[in-house]
């Protein structure tokens, strides 16, 4: 079967998270990837414990399956030659520099579709490329806190929390890899195929996707804060404590509300005038949660949840991530899948989100040891002899995989 991207050609200069995570999606769909690494390696390599193997941390593994790597010391002239003759033949160019260093590195956009006029270059930064904070380093956790992302996660009156997984980066990634899909599908429908500059950022993506929380402040002015694992305007919607442990409800819209007081045989509640109605009831949430925490110690989590879910009541267990990817619904859905890594052999990594024609998870690969296509993207592609290959590498223009 045809993938999806199939002879499109992606080199990706990206670091960290966001960026190798737009490149990686763009591999799951079929793109010829290639992530080019400096010769100590992608810093998300070292980024550990927890490791895997020798010293390849896990935060790499996640982020960068379906790529091919080839190692160049891009300070030097003939390095720069290398990646430059690489994206004369490429499609698309990731970059997530701090502004103006691609400039600086002859890489920038304007630089490079003098070279490559079809060019699709995207570029993810941490503020924006303009306003008083563009110039300044980002990280997912400072944006986080920048965005006021932070303030909003975690218990009311507690300090600020940052959640378990780097969200904002995750978030940025998805939008770069929509951009340029967006960009390529544009190309393939114009006739001059010019070349395109897709942009993003942490901060944008982020703020993008509190559209409530947001459109509340923006229409009348109220701040959202933490509220714990609780919902902003219904109630019971969160998470509450059973006999062995905690299971979250969905019962604030009034519909569901009253099929949930009758199936639990607290119908007092319905005429109660503290609970009656989801505006007092959201009011009242935290007596409303002391009376539901009580009548549940008589019950375990898996019985309140399997009662609920019968009587159509969203409810859920509040799994462990390790239980939740053990489970056989998660296993159901191709959530997981196995590859073999040169060097660590067979290893479960997570599965596609998204099912499609055209997405061949069988031709997926693992992600690459540090410079493991070096040397036949430099024979194949630029059809560099192996002498002159060798001599980069005594140079110590390029790294090879041992």
């Amino acid at each position: 079967m045809e993938r999806v991207l199939d002879g499109i050609r992606v080199i990706d200069v990206t670091r960290f998270f966001a960026g190798p995570y737009c490149g990686m999606l763009l591999g799951d769909y079929g793109a010829d990837v290639i992530k080019v690494e400096s010769l100590e390696g992608d810093t998300q390599r070292e980024q550990g414990p927890p490791f895997v193997g020798k010293d390849l941390s896990t935060g790499f593994m996640a982020a960068n399956r379906n790529k091919k790597s080839i190692a160049i010391n891009l300070k030097t002239e003939e390095g720069k030659e290398i990646i430059l003759d690489l994206i004369k033949k490429a499609d698309v160019f990731i970059e997530n520099f701090r502004n103006g260093v691609a400039d600086r590195m002859g890489l920038g956009f304007e630089a490079l579709k003098k070279i490559n006029p079809s060019i699709v270059y995207c570029s993810i930064s941490g503020y924006g490329s303009k306003g008083p904070y563009a110039e300044n380093p980002a990280f997912d956790h400072t944006v986080q806190a920048y965005s006021g992302f932070m303030s909003m996660n975690g218990l009311s009156g507690g300090e600020p929390v940052k959640p378990a997984i780097s969200i904002v980066d995750m978030v940025a990634g998805v939008y770069a890899f929509s951009g340029v899909m967006s960009a390529l599908f544009k190309r393939e429908r114009s006739k001059t195929k010019e070349a395109q500059w897709v942009k993003t950022s942490l901060l944008e993506s982020i703020t993008s996707y509190f559209t409530d929380a947001a459109v509340t402040f923006l229409l009348n002015g109220t701040v959202r804060g933490a509220m714990g694992s609780h919902h902003a305007n219904l109630a019971p919607y969160g998470a509450f404590k059973a006999q062995d442990g905690y299971l979250v409800i969905g019962a604030g819209h009034s519909h569901i509300w009253k099929k949930f007081c009758e199936l639990l045989g607290m119908t007092e509640l319905l005429t109660d005038l503290r609970f009656s109605e989801n505006g007092p009831r959201w009011e009242n949430r935290a007596a409303l949660a002391e009376i539901l925490e009580k009548e549940f110690q008589a019950t375990t989590v898996e019985e309140l949840v399997t009662k609920l879910l019968e009587a159509g009541i969203p409810a859920a267990p509040v799994n462990t991530i390790g239980q939740a990817l053990s489970s056989e619904q998660i296993k159901s859905m191709d959530m997981i899948v196995q590859l073999t890594h040169p060097t660590l052999g067979e290893m479960k990594l997570l599965g596609p989100a998204v099912k499609q024609p055209g997405m061949d998870i069988g031709r997926w690969t693992a992600p690459p040891v540090l410079g493991e296509h070096t040397r036949n993207i430099l024979s194949e592609d630029l059809h560099i002899p192996e002498d002159k290959i060798n001599e980069l590498l005594d140079a110590k223009v390029i790294r090879a995989a041992d």
